[in-house]
């Protein structure tokens, strides 16, 4: 059988490519491209520097009152805690020496300290009291128990128990005695749970003084 020469431009004549060791991944279509790292950003998802649609502040005239400005700064003032008793000694030496004087026994303190532990059993039960009258907003209540706590708190010389008793009574009463203004429920209330936090704080620092007076740690 003849044998057929093939020219050097006969394609067939090219010897097969070889193969490369590692698969080559596969060619992807010419029509299918990449899509991109990230969506391209439209024109309305552009941050923005300045806040969209924000108020300016309304400038007041010679004479005007800004009402949004007196409103914001009326409904800040119960924020602010005037007075948180620190300058107040925490015992009122007098009265409690007065207490003492009527133990007859100096070392065991027969008439004082019963007197004392009866106080830190009722100081426990009337805060609850509290608890339970501020999540009601009784405010009446609140304010009858400040009363009653500022009597007994008194009586020991815990002054700065006895002061902010006395500020939750009036609080309770919707009256600012520092400014001698009208509260509002709202604002008498935000008042009031600074005050809850101030008296159990101070009832517990006049607790530990107390115990370590009578040597019960």
């Amino acid at each position: 059988m003849p044998v057929l020469e093939r020219t050097k431009d006969d394609p067939r004549s090219a010897s097969p490519p070889r193969r490369s060791l590692s698969p080559e991944p596969p060619a992807r279509p010419s029509q299918v491209v990449d899509p991109p790292s990230k969506e391209p950003i439209k024109s309305s998802d552009k941050p923005v520097d300045k806040p969209v649609d924000k108020e300016k502040p309304v400038e007041s005239k010679p004479g005007e009152v800004n009402d949004s400005a007196s409103k914001a700064k009326v409904e800040a003032e119960p924020e602010e805690d005037k007075d948180d008793n620190s300058g107040t000694d925490l015992i009122d030496e007098e009265t409690f020496n007065q207490l003492l004087e009527l133990d007859e026994d100096e070392e065991t303190h027969d008439f004082s300290k019963p007197m004392v532990w009866d106080y830190f059993e009722q100081a426990v039960r009337t805060f609850g009291e509290m608890d339970e009258a501020f999540a009601a907003k009784d405010l009446k209540r609140l304010s009858s128990l400040g009363h009653f706590l500022k009597g007994s708190s008194a009586a020991l010389g815990l002054s700065r128990v006895k002061n902010t008793c006395e500020k939750i009574q009036n609080t309770g009463n919707c009256r600012d005695e520092e400014t001698g203004k009208d509260l509002t429920d709202e604002a008498a209330l935000k008042v009031l749970a600074r005050l809850l936090k101030r008296v159990k704080v101070e009832y517990n620092e006049a607790e530990v003084w107390l115990k370590n007076f009578y040597g019960e740690d």
